[in-house]
């Protein structure tokens, strides 16, 4: 592989694959040689232009994640938080998903961003974070990342080392 120009140096290595994808800068321009080897060992010798030239004009941003809106809900109900992105490359695909922590038998729909989440007897009042990540399908893929919500106890918390919530639900 060569940089805008530069010497040629070692990207890939004894590898069988006819095609990969390399990572690289917006505005650079970069040459790609390949040499084979065959069975009887038998190695072309490096040419001296490379094979192939690409010049990166195109580049994948992260995906802008806006989180739901505060709630407070009755034990037994079920929470519906609408969350939502957009990407600067439109092109691309958003896919949704709960990463750690969030509360035990919330979901995310994966293509519409809503998490559904049924309360109980049993999660309330509680504490519980969720974290909704929306990730693109570029090369290389970019996210976002949000603790969507910090559910205090319904008295309150004491000496909260945490920052102040973002949108935030309160079990009672």
């Amino acid at each position: 592989m060569s940089d805008n120009g530069g010497p040629f140096t070692l990207w890939l290595s004894q590898t069988t694959a006819t095609g990969a994808i390399y990572p690289g800068v917006a505005g650079h321009r970069y040459g790609f040689y390949s040499v084979a080897v065959d069975r009887a060992g038998n190695r072309e010798s490096a040419p001296g232009m490379p094979d192939a030239q690409t010049k990166v004009t195109l580049f994948n941003v992260a995906p802008v994640l806006v989180v739901g809106t505060n709630q407070t809900v009755d034990e037994g109900a079920t929470v519906f938080i609408a969350n939502s992105a957009t990407d600067a490359n439109a092109e691309q695909i958003l896919t949704f998903s709960l990463g750690v922590p969030r509360p035990a038998g919330a979901y995310i729909n994966p293509s519409s961003g809503l998490i559904t989440w049924p309360t109980s007897e049993a999660t309330g009042p509680s504490t519980n974070l969720f974290t909704v990540i929306v990730a693109d399908s570029g090369l290389p893929p970019m996210s976002a990342t949000c603790l969507l919500a910090r559910l205090p106890f319904a008295g309150g918390l004491a000496a909260d080392p945490l920052p102040p919530p973002l949108p935030h639900l309160l079990v009672r």
